[in-house]
C-alpha cells in the first residue's frame, strides 16, 4: 500500500511539474509575440519615416531640378553675363544614384 502511495505521490509531482512547465513556456510564448508585434510596430514606424524623407528628398530634388532648368532657359537679356548662352547654374552636379529612380542632372 505505502508503494502505491508512493506512487501516486510521484505521479502528482510529475504532473504539477508538467503543468508548470506547461504555463512557464505558454508565457514565455506570450512574451516572445508580444515582442514580435512590438518590433512589427517599431519597424512599421522606421518604415514610413524613412517613406517621408524619401518623399521629401525628391519633392525637394524636383523643385532644385526646375530651378535649374529654369535658369538655364532665361531669355539672354536676363542672363547676367553678355554672351547669347544662359549661364550655367553650376559647373558641377552631383548625379543621384540610378537605384534611387530620381534620375540625373547633367552639368
Amino acid at each position: 500500500m505505502e508503494d502505491s502511495n508512493s506512487s501516486m505521490d510521484e505521479l502528482e509531482e510529475n504532473m504539477l511539474s508538467y503543468i508548470e512547465k506547461s504555463h512557464n513556456l505558454f508565457r514565455l510564448g506570450n512574451e516572445l509575440n508580444n515582442k514580435i508585434d512590438y518590433f512589427k510596430k517599431e519597424i512599421n514606424v522606421l518604415q514610413n519615416d524613412f517613406k517621408n524623407e524619401l518623399n521629401s528628398f525628391k519633392t525637394s530634388n524636383q523643385k532644385f531640378t526646375q530651378k535649374i532648368f529654369q535658369a538655364r532657359n532665361k531669355p539672354p537679356h536676363l542672363s547676367s553675363t553678355s554672351s547669347k548662352e544662359p549661364a550655367p547654374i553650376c559647373s558641377n552636379l552631383v548625379q543621384i544614384n540610378s537605384e534611387t529612380n530620381f534620375g540625373s542632372i547633367s552639368p
